[in-house]
C-alpha cells in the first residue's frame, strides 16, 4: 500500500511539473489562439452567408399590374409568387390585391413575396331565395352580399300586392321567375338583374300624346305618367331610340284617363312622319 501511494504521488508531481513546463504552456497558448480564430472565422462566414443585420424594405405592390409589381420586385431580388386570385367587380384583371409580407416590412434578398391578384373570369354565385324578401329593397340587399346588382326595370300597378313586390326579373334579356331561383339559378358575380315590381298608386292618369315623338322621348314621357311601354311594332332594332312614333294604342284623348301601370303599344318608323312636319307637338 505504501508503495502504491508513492507511485501515485510520483505521477501527480510529474503531471504538475509538465503543466508548468514551457512546452505545455506554449502549446496551450497556441490552442487558445487557434480556437479564438476559428470562432471569429465562423462568425464572419455566417455573417457573409446570411447578410446579418442587412435587410431590404418591401414595396407596396397592392394596386399595381402584376407585370409592374414583378419588375419592381426584381430590382431588390425578391421572388414574386402568385398564391391566390379573386374576382372583384369593376376591377381590371391582373392587379395585385394583397401581398405577404406587407408593405414596408424589412426582409432579406431572395425573399419570396406572395401575391393575391384579380382575375378576369367571375365566379358563379347562386341567387338567394326570395322567401321572406319579396320586397325589392330587401332582396336587393341580399343580392349585394353576393355581388349581384339589382335594378328596377318596370313598375306595374297591382291593387292586391304590397308596394315594391317582385313579380319577375330579367337577366341577359331573358325573363325569369321565383321558380328559376328555387332550382338553384347561378349567374356570374357582378351581373345585373332587372326587376319588374308592383306599385299601388291610386287614381287615374292622363294618356300622353306620343305621336311624332322619338322612342327615347316616349320612354321618358311614359315613365313620368306612371305608365309602361307595351308592344313595339315596326322595328327589330335592339336600340330604336331614334325611331319615330306614328301611332299609339290606346290613342291620345285629352278626355280619357288610364289606371297607373297600364301599357301603351307604339308603332315606329325610322323617319319623322310627314304629318308631323307642320304640326307643333
Amino acid at each position: 500500500e505504501g508503495t502504491t501511494k508513492r507511485v501515485a504521488m510520483y505521477y501527480v508531481h510529474g503531471l504538475i511539473a509538465f503543466m508548468k513546463s514551457a512546452i505545455f504552456l506554449r502549446n496551450l497558448f497556441v490552442l487558445i489562439i487557434f480556437g479564438f480564430l476559428a470562432v471569429v472565422l465562423l462568425q464572419l462566414t455566417l455573417n457573409i452567408y446570411t447578410r446579418h443585420n442587412e435587410s431590404l424594405q418591401v414595396h407596396d405592390y397592392v394596386g399595381m399590374p402584376i407585370e409592374e409589381a414583378i419588375a419592381k420586385a426584381g430590382t431588390r431580388n425578391f421572388v414574386m409568387i402568385i398564391s391566390d386570385s379573386a374576382f372583384i367587380v369593376d376591377q381590371a384583371p391582373g392587379v395585385v390585391l394583397d401581398q405577404t409580407p406587407k408593405a414596408l416590412s424589412r426582409v432579406k434578398e431572395q425573399r419570396r413575396i406572395y401575391l393575391t391578384v384579380s382575375k378576369s373570369t367571375p365566379d358563379l354565385v347562386t341567387l338567394p331565395d326570395l322567401v321572406g324578401s319579396y320586397n325589392f329593397d330587401q332582396y336587393s340587399r341580399k343580392l349585394a352580399w353576393v355581388n349581384i346588382r339589382a335594378n328596377v326595370r318596370e313598375r306595374q300597378f297591382d291593387a292586391k300586392q304590397e308596394e315594391n313586390t317582385i313579380l319577375h326579373f330579367y337577366y341577359d334579356g331573358q325573363k325569369y321567375t321565383e321558380e328559376d331561383i328555387r332550382r338553384g339559378m347561378k349567374i356570374p358575380m357582378g351581373a345585373q338583374l332587372d326587376f319588374v315590381v308592383t306599385e299601388r298608386l291610386t287614381g287615374m292618369v292622363a294618356i300622353p300624346n306620343l305621336v311624332c315623338k322619338t322612342y327615347a322621348e316616349a320612354m321618358f314621357i311614359i315613365t313620368n305618367f306612371n305608365l309602361n311601354i307595351g308592344e313595339v311594332f315596326g322595328t327589330n332594332d335592339a336600340d330604336p331610340g331614334n325611331y319615330y312614333i306614328w301611332k299609339q294604342d290606346p290613342p291620345y284623348d285629352a278626355e280619357l284617363t288610364l289606371p297607373p301601370g297600364r301599357q301603351i303599344n307604339i308603332y315606329l318608323i325610322p323617319e319623322r312622319p310627314v304629318s308631323c312636319e307642320d304640326t307643333d307637338y
